[in-house]
C-alpha cells in the first residue's frame, strides 16, 4: 500500500472537480445559479481539510527529514492565499445571484484556479523527494500519517472526513488518476487509506468508501487485499 495516497489521490480528484466547475461556469445560466454554488462550497470545505491535514500534520511530519523544506517553502501562507482569493468567489457568487451577471464569477474563479493548481505543483514538486523517506518502513509510514494526520483529523470532525474520502473515491472511480485507471486509481487509493486507518477507523470509514466504489473493484480488494480487516 502508498501511505501517502491520500495527499497524492486527493489532489487527482481536486483537479478533476477544477475542470467541472469551470465546465460549469461556462454553460447557460440555470447549471451557473444552481449547480456551481453547490460544487464550489463543497469544494472549499474538502481543501480546507486537506490543507489542515497538511498544516498541521504532513507537513511538520516531512519538516522533520528535509532541513524544513515544507515551512521554507511557503505551503502555509500559500494556503492562506488561496482562502483569500476563494472568498473574492463567494462575493462574486452572491453578486451574481442577484443580478444574473456571472462573468465576474468565472473571472475571480479563474484567479483562484491559477493559483490553486500552482500550488498543488508546487507541493508535488517538493513532497515526491521526501514521501517515501520519513519512517524507516512502509508501516512505520503508516503509523505516523496514522498518528499525526488521521487520527487528529478524524476526532476534529469524524463526518467531513468521512464525505472527504468518499468524494475522492467517486471521482477517481470514475475519472481515475492522471497515471492511473479509474479501476487501479480507486484500488490504490483505498488501500492506501486502509493502510493509514486503525481498524476501529475504519470499521466507521469503510461503509461509505464502499457505497461509492464499483462493485467489481471492491470485489478485488476483498478477493485480493482483505480490505475488510
Amino acid at each position: 500500500p502508498i501511505p501517502w495516497a491520500l495527499f497524492r489521490y486527493a489532489h487527482d480528484a481536486f483537479r478533476t472537480a477544477l475542470n467541472e466547475m469551470e465546465y460549469l461556469l461556462t454553460q447557460e445560466e440555470t447549471w451557473r445559479k444552481e449547480s456551481f454554488p453547490t460544487l464550489w462550497a463543497r469544494y472549499q470545505k474538502f481543501a480546507q481539510l486537506h490543507s489542515d491535514m497538511e498544516d498541521y500534520g504532513l507537513f511538520p511530519l516531512l519538516d522533520k527529514i528535509s532541513n524544513k523544506a515544507f515551512s521554507q517553502n511557503g505551503f502555509w501562507e500559500e494556503h492562506q492565499n488561496e482562502v483569500s482569493s476563494a472568498i473574492k468567489v463567494d462575493r462574486a457568487i452572491d453578486v451574481g445571484r442577484q443580478s444574473g451577471n456571472w462573468n465576474k464569477v468565472l473571472e475571480a474563479y479563474r484567479v483562484w484556479q491559477k493559483q490553486h493548481v500552482q500550488h498543488l505543483e508546487h507541493e508535488e514538486e517538493i513532497w515526491e523527494n521526501y514521501l517515501d523517506k520519513f519512517g524507516v518502513s512502509v508501516q512505520e509510514r503508516c503509523q505516523l500519517i496514522n498518528q499525526e494526520v488521521i487520527t487528529p483529523m478524524d476526532q476534529h470532525d469524524h463526518n467531513l472526513c468521512l464525505q472527504f474520502y468518499s468524494w475522492i473515491v467517486r471521482y477517481l472511480s470514475t475519472f481515475g488518476s492522471i497515471q492511473q485507471s479509474p479501476r487501479d486509481a480507486t484500488i490504490t487509493f483505498v488501500r492506501g487509506l486502509r493502510s493509514v486507518c486503525s481498524a476501529q477507523q475504519w470499521a466507521r470509514f469503510m461503509p461509505a468508501v464502499h457505497a461509492v466504489c464499483d462493485d467489481s473493484v471492491w470485489q478485488h480488494l476483498l478477493t485480493n487485499y482483505n480490505i475488510h480487516s
